[in-house]
Formats: C-alpha cells, structure tokens, sequence
C-alpha cells in the first residue's frame, strides 16, 4: 500500500525541517487515500498539505492540493465546495503557468457544471481546456472530447456527440485507459437515440466481462435502456443497475438506475411497487438539492434528469388513476407536491415587480429590462402555450436562438428535446439528409441509417435557424412536412410522420425575397403563422451594462478567472455605440477588453484600442481630427501592449494568436452575412479550412 510510504516520507520530512518534501509526503498521502475511496483522511491530508505549503509559499504543492480537495467534494456530491475549490485552483495555476494541470481542472469543473445543468459554462470550460491542453500529451484532450460529446448529446446535437465519443474513444484506448470504456457506453447510448438497437447491442457486447465498478454500475443501466428499446421486460436488469448503483455509493447514479427501475415496474403494471421506487428517487433527488448552491438551482431544477423524474412520476399518476378507484387517492409522489426547489429571493414590490422577477427566472439568458426586450417577453408568454409555428426575425447576432429556448421551456413539449438546425451552415444534399436523416448506401458515406432532425425532436420542438438560406429543393422538403406532417428519409420510401413544433429564425427579408423569386411565397406563409422581431441591441441601449455584467461572468468561466465588472464611465461609453453587430458584437468587444484589462473594474480607457466610438465626446472628437497623425502610434502600441502581455506571462501567444484568430474570423462573417466562402476569400484562407475553426471556436455560418 502507498499511503504508510507517503506518511513515512512525511514524517522524514516533518523532523528535518524539509517544508516542501512534507507538503508533497501529504499531498501524496491524500491521492492514496482517495484512491483507497477514504474521502474523509484524503480531505484531510489536503488541508494539511495546503497549511504547510502557504507555510512555505510552495504555490505548487498548494495548487494541487486544492485541486484534490475538489475532486474529493466532487467525489462526495458537495457540489458548493467543489465549485469552491475547482475556482481556488484555476487561480493558483494560473500564476503557475502548469497548462495541463489547468487544462485538467477545467475539464473537472465542466463536467461538474454539466451536472449541474449549466451546459454553456460546461462548454466554455471545455474548449477553455482544448485550447491550454489539447496539443499537450496525456489524457487532456481525450477528457475534454468526452466532455464535448456529452455538452452536444445534451444539446441534442447527435451527430457532434457521436463523434466526439468516438474520438474520445480512441484517446483514451491508444492510453490503454479504462476510460475507453465510458466512451464506448456513451456511443451505446446514442445508438438507441437513434432508435439502432442491434448496433447498440453489438457495441455493448464488445466491452470486456469484468469492468471497474462505477463502469459496471453505467453498464446496467445502459443494458436496462437496450432492454426496453428492444421490446423487453426491463425489471431484472433495471433492478441490477440500482443494486450496482447501491454498491458504488454514489447518489447520481443510484438515482438514474431508480428512475429506470420505477419506469420498468410501471411498464410491467406494478403501479403500487414502482410508486414506492419512485419515492426513493425522490428522496435521493431531493438529498441531491440540498447540496446545490442557490445560485445553481434555476439550471439545476431543468436538468434532464429531473425531467425525466418528473416525466416518470406523470406517467405512474395515470397508471394510478386507470388502475385504482376514484376514491382511492394517489400517492403523495405522483401528486408533484413532493418538496420543490426554494422559490427566488427577487423582491415583489408590485404587480410588474412580480411579473419582471418571473421573466428574468424563466429566461435567465434573455438580460434586459427595456420596453423593447418586455415586448418580446410577452409574445413569449402568449406564444409559448399553442403549437403555432413561430417565425423569429432580427438582426444577426440579437438573440434568436435564446428566444426560441425560451419559448419551447415555456411550452407544453418543454420536457421533450428542442433540436436546433443551422441552415446556412450545411450545403443542400447535407442539409436534406440532417433534417430528413438517410437509409444505409443512399449516398457514398452513408454506411449505415441515420435519424434526421425531424425525427429526433419527434414530440419537441425544432428550431430552423436561417431559414432564408435553404435552397429551392429544401424549400419543396420542408413545405410537405409543414403540410402533411410526414416526410421519407434520403434514399428511402418509408413515410416517417412526426409530431413537432416548429420555430423558425431569419435576418433576411422574406418579403423580397418572394417577390425576387428566391423563396416560395407557399412556404413564407406557412412560416409566419405568428411573427416576432428580436429588437437589435440599439433600439434596446438601456439593456448594455445588464448584458454586459452578464457576459463578464460567463467569460470569468470560461476562463476560470475572477470576475470583472464595468465602470459607470465604460457603460456609458459602450452606451454610445451603434452595436451593428449585436450582442455578439458585444461579446467580442468584452473578450477582447478584460484579455487586455489590468485591474477588476473595465474602464473607459480599456475599450479605446477597439473603437473610438468607445472614447469619451471630448477624446472621440480629438481621435477624430488627428486620425492620420496618431494611427502609427496607436498601432505601435496595441502593438507594444500585445508584446507586454505575452512577456509578462499574463496570457500565452498561442492563446492571443487564438483571441485574434476567432474576432478575426467573426469580423468576416458578419461582413459577409455568414457566407463561409466569401468569407475565406476576406481572409485570405480555405474553405475547408475556415469552416473548421468556425466548428472549433463554436461559431455559426450564416449568423
């Protein structure tokens, strides 16, 4: 055993006075422990390490005790203190420079956000770790692969996921880790989303007979899930995953293999049995809660697995009532009154108090309080209950996608997936096979059958961005489905029907376009059932520090870094500006200020390398005048500044080079209305080329 080594050494190193050597004995001393699964001696030995390593500025041995410290709450499901620690870490290895360590924690803290439900933190904090650690050598870039696959399968971007799982994969099998276990049951996974039980269950069979426990426990209940897809009485295999679950102690797991135990009893008529299953759940479930911390709840309270929860108890309820005489009441667990999460704090001064506090809980990612933003808040509310199809118009860059999130969370689908297309982003015969899928040799490639879009947001909602870029063929495939609610994969003739909702997104004038002959006049009016405008970010400039304040924060995530907040001076500066490009204008801008920005607070001055309009009047008039005169200067210092922050270590060149690479590449875009070839020819590159960092950076074509 390691650890009567490790306190062995830390005893040595204790009597001879050897401060660092004893930081490390105890730091070494806690990853055995954790290994042995002794949570509680492993927590403490990382306090220990940390006291004796602040004792002697060891910043290292300091970092990474931190780091176990929050691998250990992690472990033990204190979700508040992990995000604590994960934080306290990035700091410290930041000052440190260590990339991979960095590169590591970030993947950590994502997969925790991801459980918390907060995906767009989860995925910032991945690419944050490809970018610091995908070249580096070891398990980083295969962590931050499984990380993606699981973002985009939770996004319900099927085709991304499965990549991403099969290129983890391999990562993880050419370091002969056991992690490539959990990719493969990830892939297992998607193959029954696809609705392909004999390629699920081949792959599921492939794995080796005996597997460490936490994957044995995953393997259960990946089995129960083949079980019922294929048809069968999924009780045994369902009661196996919770007693693999049970011996894992870990409450995640325990509580998906008791929904699927509950569901399998209720398939199987056992209404009483599975109710009281479904009560553990709950309890579990709620347990689960109480460690969330409150600023965590609203993302963790639509999680899916809480509606998957919740979706369960519905359908036990109406088992119940089949089953059971009127008289005879439901159960407390199928009547949704078990304890629900603490209502928000927000003061209630009034009727539109009330009413501004529920929106900003209901549409967290919608930040503003102007009349303009109010207006399409209350569409929202009206919209959101029918089944009509929402045709969303604005600017690039305003915010269309988020309003169609917000009104599918609002709708009665909101538990079913919301499956999100770019239609500028894929060419025709592409396009035709993601949204229709394809049968097996329809096209060279196609090896094997693919669900489309349509079918895979069967019973949700389907959100069409850019719908004024699809071709004429497109047009023609979509109208049928809008009439007839059915439609043929590529290559086959087998009638799919499919009960969806449809929200469709523009920047384009539909209008003239119809009148130019460009889109059908048939299919435009089938797509303004009801119509909404996305006001752009200047007819809404009361909305710029709130945005703002909201971006920081994310940006602060993704980076792992302390949050910067913006001056009264710089809101009223950025106030000025036209914002052509919208909020992801904004965003940039932001990016690219506190990259460069030396303290906490964003000032005036911190924005003025980026746009005059950015200068307050009296120095924006004077920019003005002596345009020709400074422009060498100015340039020799974004210059002089870029060299400053790269020599002093406060950013590397490799991630500037990025910074510059992505505003670069977003620049181009917008002047070319998301057209990725006109695009390369602005900037001088490829369209293979280009159209791969638009996926890298996780940009949009035609946005």
């Amino acid at each position: 055993m390691a650890a009567p080594l490790f306190e062995r050494n830390r005893d040595e190193a204790k009597a001879s006075g050897l401060g660092h050597q004893e930081a490390q004995a105890h730091t070494n001393l806690a990853v055995a422990l954790l290994l042995q699964r002794d949570l509680e001696g492993a927590e403490r030995a990382c306090h220990v390490a940390i006291d004796v390593a602040s004792r002697v500025s060891d910043t290292r041995e300091r970092a990474i005790a931190t780091e176990n410290l929050a691998v250990i709450a992690h472990l033990g499901r204190d979700y508040g203190h992990a995000l604590d620690y994960y934080h306290q870490a990035v700091s410290l290895l930041k000052r440190l420079g260590n990339r991979a360590m960095l590169a590591r924690v970030a993947n950590n803290l994502g997969e925790l956000y991801l459980t918390l439900g907060e995906r767009g933190r989860a995925r910032g904090l991945c690419e944050f770790a490809t970018r610091v650690g995908g070249k580096l050598p070891g398990s980083v870039l295969a962590e931050s692969l499984l990380l993606s696959g699981r973002i985009d399968g939770a996004d319900g971007n099927v085709s991304a996921a499965r990549d991403a799982f099969a290129a983890a994969r391999d990562a993880f099998a050419r370091l002969s880790s056991v992690r490539q276990h959990e990719a493969a049951l990830e892939l297992v996974r998607l193959h029954l989303v696809d609705g392909d039980v004999p390629a699920a269950r081949a792959l599921l069979g492939e794995l080796p007979l005996e597997l460490p426990a936490k994957h044995e426990a995953d393997r259960a209940r990946v089995a129960a899930d083949l079980e019922r897809a294929a048809g069968g009485d999924t009780r045994v295999a369902a009661r196996r995953a919770v007693d693999l679950a049970e011996a894992c102690e870990d409450p995640e797991r325990l509580l998906k293999a008791l929904i699927r135990h509950a569901r399998a009893l209720g398939d199987s008529g056992e209404v009483g049995l599975a109710t009281r299953v479904l009560e553990r759940a709950q309890r579990v479930e709620d347990d689960l809660t109480s460690r969330v911390p409150d600023e965590a709840r609203a993302a963790w309270a639509e999680r899916p697995l809480r509606q998957e929860l919740s979706t369960v108890a519905g359908g036990l309820a109406s088992a119940w009532t089949r089953t059971r005489h009127e008289s005879v009441p439901p159960p407390r667990a199928l009547t949704g009154t078990h304890r629900a999460l603490p209502k928000s704090g927000l003061p209630k001064s009034g009727l539109g108090d009330e009413r501004d506090a529920e929106w900003r809980r209901r549409f967290p990612e919608l930040v503003g309080t102007s009349p303009a933003l109010r207006q399409v808040f209350g569409v929202i509310d009206k919209v959101a209950a029918a089944d009509a199809i929402v045709l969303v118009r604005g600017e690039s860059g305003t915010g269309k996608e988020l309003v169609a999130q917000a009104i599918h969370d609002s709708s009665k689908r909101r538990n079913k997936p919301l499956v999100k297309v770019n239609c500028a982003a894929l060419v025709e015969t592409l396009l035709l096979s993601e949204l229709f899928g394809h049968e097996r040799g329809a096209f060279t490639g196609a090896n094997a059958r693919k669900k489309g879009r349509f079918e895979l947001a069967d019973g949700g909602t389907i959100f069409l961005d850019e719908i004024g870029d699809i071709s004429a063929k497109t047009q023609v495939a979509l109208l049928r489905v809008l009439q007839e609610r059915e439609f043929e994969r590529v290559g086959g003739t087998q009638k799919i029907e499919v009960d969806v909702r449809i929200i469709a997104a523009t920047h384009r004038d539909l209008e003239q376009m119809v009148e130019d002959g460009t889109f059908r006049e048939d299919l435009y009016y089938r797509l303004r059932g009801v119509m909404m405008e996305m006001p752009p970010l200047r007819a809404r400039l009361a909305d710029v520090g709130p945005l703002a304040e909201h971006l920081l924060g994310r940006i602060a995530q993704e980076r792992g870094e302390p949050v910067k907040r913006m001056s009264p001076e710089a809101i009223a500066c950025l106030s000025q500006h036209r914002w052509p490009g919208n909020v992801r204008e904004l965003e940039n801008v932001l990016r690219s200020a506190t990259l460069f920005a030396d303290g906490g607070v964003l000032v005036p001055d911190d924005f003025a390398a980026f746009s005059e309009s950015f200068l307050p009047p009296e120095r924006a008039s004077a920019a003005r005048g002596e345009r020709a005169e400074l422009a060498p200067t100015i340039q020799e210092s974004v210059e002089s500044m870029l060299y400053e922050r790269v020599r002093g270590g406060d950013v590397s060149l490799l991630e500037m080079k990025k910074v510059m690479e992505r505003e670069c590449i977003v620049r181009a875009l917008e002047e070319t209305d998301g057209n990725i070839t006109r695009a390369a020819d602005l900037l001088g590159m490829k369209r293979p080329r280009l159209s791969q960092l638009v996926k890298q950076y996780d940009l949009k074509a035609g946005s």
